[in-house]
């Protein structure tokens, strides 16, 4: 805890994020109620807030307010007098995101709608913390959706447009934004953010999918992105945990090569496509389509499960019956098996365990 009570100060405007301390000495957040009877410390910015409201959210404020009260013996730092001034080891930025949670989410934030990656994962680090479990589970159910433990519902998180849902579907995501659009567009920063969190704190069952995602990006940006971000000086550098690289690069290899065996092994078992008289090109046979299959998603990386890009491509000379008919009969039967086994890749348990794990 602090020794001395900062200096006052006059109270900031930025209405976003602490301003720039040349001083270093403590500076004053947004945050800052006149009528607020504790002071909140990370880092070098202060917050003044209500003991009773942060109590109402959480029983670990509670307790702490209760074990805080001015000691006879004066050894609790006080702000002033009837304030005391508790630090934390808590970031300002993820202190910032959980306050204004509670004092702005009327004003500044809708929990049914998407959120950014960043504030998520503060919410659910601090969540847990300070025993808020409201906020753990609206963030684990944003995973989940995110990166759903089904063939089907990873196929709905792959962009697709509304207007290709079945109707159930486009009503459901009206009335469930955010659990469509849980996070918004995720960048791999924002994607290696989840990926840690979910390794961190043990929410295992979204981690295959997590990995699946990872697993496109190049092994450069999976080693050495902190790296890359802190030379660009554009973002925050953040890096994937030592064991989540290296499960995630073995995983990688493991997945290329069950998808190329797969579909090499169908592409020699299957049996001729139907005739089609608008290109002589189509009557050649399944095999060939599933070859060229093959090496084409081997050679740009894990991207087996993008079926849509695989369906819309212009490159294979085949018209599009024929192309469905491929995809159908043998691409997408072969895509479940995959899913299936997904999780091994990784070296994690089955599906049907993952799911038992999860309450």
């Amino acid at each position: 805890m602090s020794t001395e009570p900062p200096a006052k100060r006059q109270r900031t405007e930025d209405e976003s994020a602490p301003a720039p301390n040349e001083d270093n000495s403590p500076q004053k957040s947004y945050l800052w109620f006149d009528d607020g009877n504790v002071v909140l410390q990370a880092e070098k910015t202060l917050f003044r807030v209500h003991k009773t409201v942060l109590a109402l959210h959480s029983d670990v404020f509670s307790d702490m307010f209760n074990i805080c009260q001015s000691p006879a013996d004066g050894s609790q730092p006080m702000f002033e007098d009837g304030c005391p001034l508790i630090s934390t080891s808590d970031s300002a930025a993820d202190l910032t995101y959980l306050l204004s949670n509670i004092y702005e989410n009327q004003k500044k934030h809708n929990l049914g709608k998407e959120i950014e990656a960043t504030r998520a994962v503060a919410l659910y680090r601090l969540g847990n913390k300070y025993g808020m479990d409201y906020l753990c589970d609206d963030i684990l159910l944003r995973l989940k959706t995110a990166f759903p433990s089904t063939l089907q519902d990873f196929h709905l998180r792959r962009g697709q447009t509304k207007a290709t849902f079945p109707p159930a579907v486009q009503d459901f995501m009206r009335d469930h934004k955010s659990t469509m659009h849980p996070f918004g567009k995720l960048g791999h920063n924002d994607l290696i953010r989840l990926a840690n969190l979910a390794h961190d704190f043990g929410i295992l069952i979204v981690l295959p999918a997590i990995y699946a995602r990872l697993a496109r990006l190049s092994n450069v940006l999976i080693v050495l992105n902190d790296a890359i971000l802190s030379l660009s000086r554009k973002s925050k550098p953040v890096g994937l945990k030592p064991d989540i690289i290296n499960t995630c690069l073995s995983g990688k290899e493991k997945m290329a090569s069950a998808i190329q065996r797969a579909l090499f092994l169908r592409a020699n078992s299957c049996n001729s496509i139907r005739t089609c008289d608008r290109r002589p090109r189509c009557a050649i046979s399944t095999s060939d389509i599933l070859w060229h299959l093959g090496i084409s998603v081997c050679e740009q990386g894990i991207r087996c499960f993008d079926i849509e890009k695989i369906r819309e491509s212009t490159d294979w000379g085949w018209c599009e019956g024929c192309m469905r008919t491929v995809l159908m009969m043998e691409y997408e039967p072969m895509l479940q098996e995959l899913w299936a086994n997904l999780p091994s890749y990784f070296g994690l348990p089955t599906w049907e365990e993952l799911k038992s794990s999860t309450s």
